[in-house]
């Protein structure tokens, strides 16, 4: 777990936490100007990751998903019908069980 201090200088130590900490409003703000850039892009992904059997696209898409909700942003204005958290649900389920 903190496995990293015994690897890292002092500035990146530093680095590390500053990133962990929330961001502030003007950062919020520049956050969403380039948030909204590539909305489309990625609404249209998760579409495609609904219809989509490739394991390396779903990885991706997964991918995108964990990073803009570290970046706090709203998933449900991104998925509205909740689709693709039904679909995440049931490819979870479904690997559970079998």
């Amino acid at each position: 777990m903190f496995l990293y201090r015994f690897y890292l200088t002092n500035k990146q130590r530093k680095t590390i936490e500053y990133l962990k900490r929330p961001p502030n409003r003007t950062e919020r703000t520049k956050i969403g100007n380039y948030i909204r850039l590539f909305e489309t892009v990625v609404i249209l992904s998760l579409k495609k990751y609904v219809n989509s059997n490739e394991a390396e696209f779903q990885a991706a898409v997964l991918d995108l998903l964990v990073q803009l909700l570290l970046l706090r942003v709203n998933y449900s204005l991104l998925d509205a019908d909740e689709v693709c958290v039904c679909f995440f649900i049931f490819q979870i389920f479904f690997f559970f069980l079998f």
